[in-house]
């Protein structure tokens, strides 16, 4: 057909209403991406698979994968699930490492694998996606660079310091609430932290005025386990009251400690505390005062700012 002739069609279909065939887009890869607020995005992973390829993913890539990254406040607890589709099923892997960064990078290199036809993104035992056609006409992916030999830095020491709000039942008479802040070092999943609290005569549940006030310095080292901290410690302080001389008080302590991070400096957390006290609040003729215990619980609410 000659060229006016085209022309001719194309403007009576336009005058016509009927629109003129428009090239069909390919559809994306499809990569369905989860991960906590702040820690890496879908956008970011694309970049870095493309930079493994040397070519941005296609549709004719035939990836799908799903990925789903969680991070706790502590180093080496940032994880990611991958699950890749293929016709034989699904092929699973997780990686994990120091920060947000490295298990993009780390994420990326898996899936940039799969995308490459020999590659195998779960290990062996595991289906690696299947090429139907080997000669469909595809550009040959550029195999990607060797992945790290770790994924992430090593760990390194972090400052932290907290804020909480506590209740205690069981180391004064009445139900307190106190007010508190410490100062930690942490590296890796080991931290050890010092600290002080107060608990004023004023600050009783339901109102009201308490017996006695007491200021107390914590002791405490800990161990991670995913987002969970246990810490045990000793704690010293005085019991002060009007018109009576101040009184030692000493405890042992058990804490576990829940955190969620927001953001890679700062994370808010509870905690639950057993207290075994050493010291009782005594009377004059030194029988224990009535209302305390020799084990109190304690519950705390915390905000936390992580430097370096």
């Amino acid at each position: 057909m000659s060229a006016w002739r085209i022309g001719v069609a194309v403007a009576i279909a336009s005058i016509a209403g009927v629109p003129a065939p428009v090239a069909a887009q390919p559809a994306a890869p499809a990569i369905a991406w989860r991960a906590d607020l702040g820690c890496g995005s879908q956008a970011a992973l694309e970049a870095r698979i493309a930079e493994h390829l040397g070519r941005p993913l296609a549709a004719s890539d035939r990836l799908a994968a799903e990925v789903e990254v969680v991070r706790a406040p502590i180093e080496r607890d940032v994880r990611a699930r991958i699950a890749i589709r293929t016709h034989r099923g699904v092929a699973v892997r997780e990686v994990h490492g120091a920060d947000c960064t490295a298990v993009v990078e780390a994420v990326a290199f898996v899936l940039a694998s799969a995308v490459d036809a020999g590659a195998d993104p779960a290990g062996p035992g595991h289906p690696a996606l299947d090429d139907d056609d080997p000669d469909d006409g595809r550009e040959p992916a550029t195999p990607p660079s060797a992945p790290p030999s770790r994924y992430g830095p090593q760990p390194r020491l972090r400052i932290h310091f907290r804020l909480d709000g506590w209740s205690d039942a069981g180391t004064m008479p009445e139900l307190r609430l106190g007010a508190g802040g410490s100062l930690g070092v942490s590296y890796a999943r080991i931290r050890a932290e010092v600290g002080a609290a107060t608990w004023r005569e004023d600050w009783v549940a339901g109102g009201g005025h308490g017996t006695v006030a007491l200021r107390e310095i914590d002791v405490r080292g800990c161990g991670a386990a995913w987002r969970v901290w246990l810490c045990g410690g000793g704690l010293v302080g005085r019991f002060a009251s009007v018109g009576q001389a101040t009184r030692p008080w000493s405890a042992l302590s058990l804490l576990v400690r829940w955190s969620r991070p927001f953001g890679g400096h700062l994370a808010v957390s509870a905690s639950i505390e057993g207290v075994a006290a050493l010291d009782r609040l005594r009377e004059a003729d030194g029988t224990a005062t009535l209302g305390t215990a020799p084990l109190a619980v304690r519950i705390g609410l915390g905000v936390e700012a992580i430097a370096f």
